[in-house]
């Protein structure tokens, strides 16, 4: 039993060590891409308040104008995988 403990304790300490390290690669790809120097145009678009209902998909506004009517106008949308930056956001401002 103490054997089949250790490895356990062993596997969970792996995992941890290597989600820091994704945890790691991520930051440093975000604070790459979000740098003043090193914006792309989808970024700056999605940024800039005056075009960021440009890039917002039209096709959910019914949804977003319908749960605004339920929810008493305050609503939040997950993006997974959208990072720090999602294209959702004028949506729910």
């Amino acid at each position: 039993m103490k054997r089949h403990y250790r490895l356990y304790y062993l596997n969970h300490i792996l995992q941890r060590i290597n989600n820091w390290r994704a945890f790691r690669k991520e930051i440093k790809f975000w604070d790459r891409h979000l740098r003043l120097d090193n914006r792309d145009i989808w970024m700056e678009a999605v940024i800039n308040p005056k075009t960021r209902k440009d890039r917002f998909p039209q096709l959910l506004l019914p949804y977003i104008e319908e749960l605004r009517k339920v929810k008493d106008n305050l609503i939040s949308i997950l993006d997974v995988g959208s990072g720090p930056i999602s294209e959702l956001a004028w949506g729910v401002e």
